[in-house]
């Protein structure tokens, strides 16, 4: 009789684990911010025709994704996080698991998958329509089969790696850092080696057809082939991030991420990275297996660290969620240091240890996301209902004014126009366009000219529609006017 394989078993339940637990958080009912309406309006104007201005910013990967969906007749939101969000979400704990067995063992893929499972960020993200978690699997994906590449330098491993790292640079730009982490590793590990590698080569090129006919689309839809780069590298935005001061309060994420009872073991497994500092002349010289992982799980942390803390000196968590493997690793490191400690005078209590140490870890994260999700998840209610409203009350070919462009635009499926800054240039605008609808509202900010233009011109705009905080309706949090001619 074949033997059973309990950790097979191990990592099946984890995977269940972070399916149920995503699956159980994606029910609860939300209404879609800035950015997840950026990409949802984008497939409705690509598949259903909707008028909707593309932002230059947005990466088209995600975008294509729901534009297939919606294409083929599904616009459900929780079933397009169920293909998009969720199903990404869990495979970044499988990739979690596959990339920690690869590059240190069974056991630490194992115990930094069930952190990854647990985790409060990806949780949180996996109940929006955003790119962090396709991003984030792309991302340990595009690691996983370059490791492999470092080990048995295989060329389907390379192109595997190439064709990870790409779509990832497709769904996000913060997937620029693996990219990153990647080309250092090489010039620390091979120096000038990697310019001989032809598989290198094979990879480099596989990776600029990917990315080439999304540039070549820039050009002919924004203009520009690099459309995307003002908003994130320009020179007048490069100097603002610089202006700021440095981030160091972004040193937070190393407790954000494993909260406090895996932090203790994040410090533990962070001391013997010594053997990095001691012995890193060996990873050049010799094979050295563990030096060379701690050194690629540094570079993870590192990088995209420098990153936001020294240049764009601002940061969310899941911006930088690509370190959250690498914290994870550590912090297995550390809780099996300490087992192995335990286990040489109990066995049974250093597997009572690991369990309650696991699930004590996981408690904290699972209670906060479910904190987070409840209490945001009516934030920006009042735009799904104007935008239903606008809907119901207007014709395909109606214009509207609002600051809420993108969310109007995917719940009103109308032309949405953003204020322009001077009245002055609001005015002409009118005359040009003849719009029907003039929105204010205090979820996204408007010019000041916009909030009293109703008022200093009553013969232009009437109030159809309203919500207010108070049952006098002294109190507007949103306001609908329509023009009167």
């Amino acid at each position: 009789m074949k033997k059973i394989d309990y950790k097979i078993i191990l990592l099946i339940a984890i995977l269940l684990l972070a399916f149920i637990l995503r699956i159980i958080f994606l029910s609860a009912p939300q209404t879609v911010w800035w950015d997840e309406a950026e990409y949802l309006a984008t497939a409705k104007h690509w598949a259903l025709g909707i008028p909707y201005d593309i932002g230059q910013q947005r990466q088209p990967l995600l975008p294509i994704l729901l534009t297939i969906f919606y294409f083929i007749g599904i616009s459900s939101l929780p079933i397009l996080k169920f293909f998009t969000v969720a199903i990404p979400s869990t495979l970044a704990v499988l990739a979690t698991y596959l990339l920690g067995k690869e590059m240190y063992d069974e056991k630490i893929g194992l115990i930094s998958s069930f952190i990854m499972a647990v985790c409060w960020v990806p949780i949180f993200w996996t109940t929006r329509v955003s790119t962090d978690m396709l991003g984030l699997t792309l991302g340990l994906f595009g690691f996983l089969f370059f490791y492999k590449y470092t080990k048995k330098k295989k060329l389907s491993s390379i192109l595997l790696a190439a064709l990870f790292l790409g779509l990832g640079l497709l769904t996000r730009i913060g997937d620029i850092l693996p990219i990153g982490i990647v080309i250092l590793y090489l010039l620390i590990t091979q120096h000038i080696k990697i310019f001989k590698d032809k598989n290198l080569y094979y990879a480099l090129g596989l990776g600029i057809l990917i990315i080439v006919p999304y540039l070549i689309w820039n050009y002919f839809y924004h203009g520009k082939i690099l459309a995307f780069w003002g908003g994130y590298f320009g020179t007048e935005t490069t100097a603002f991030k610089l202006s700021r001061p440095i981030a160091w309060h972004l040193l937070s994420f190393f407790k954000t991420y494993p909260e406090w009872i895996f932090l203790i073991f994040l410090i533990i497994g962070a001391i013997t990275l010594i053997n990095l500092i001691i012995g890193f002349d060996l990873i050049y010289k010799k094979q050295n297996k563990e030096l060379k992982a701690d050194l690629f799980t540094v570079l993870m942390i590192l990088i995209p660290m420098i990153f936001f803390i020294f240049i764009e000196r601002n940061a969310e968590p899941r911006w930088a969620i690509i370190i959250s493997a690498a914290l994870f690793f550590l912090i297995a490191k550390g809780l099996l240091l300490v087992f192995d400690f335990i286990k040489k005078y109990n066995k049974q209590i250093a597997m009572i240890f690991m369990v309650i140490v696991l699930l004590a870890g996981a408690y904290p994260h699972i209670t906060t996301a479910k904190q987070l999700i409840d209490v945001r998840k009516g934030t920006f209610a009042g735009l799904a209902d104007s935008g239903a409203w606008l809907k119901q009350n207007s014709n395909p070919d109606d214009i509207i004014f609002s600051s809420a462009v993108p969310q109007h635009s995917y719940y009103a499926e109308r032309l949405v126009k953003g204020f322009p800054p001077t009245e002055e240039i609001f005015e002409e605008r009118v005359k040009e366009l003849k719009p029907r609808y003039f929105v204010i509202s205090q979820f996204e900010k408007s010019p000041q000219y916009a909030y009293i233009y109703p008022q200093n011109h009553p013969e232009k705009l009437r109030l159809v529609s309203g919500l207010f905080s108070d049952p006098e309706k002294t109190k507007p949090i949103l306001l609908i006017y329509e023009f009167i001619s």
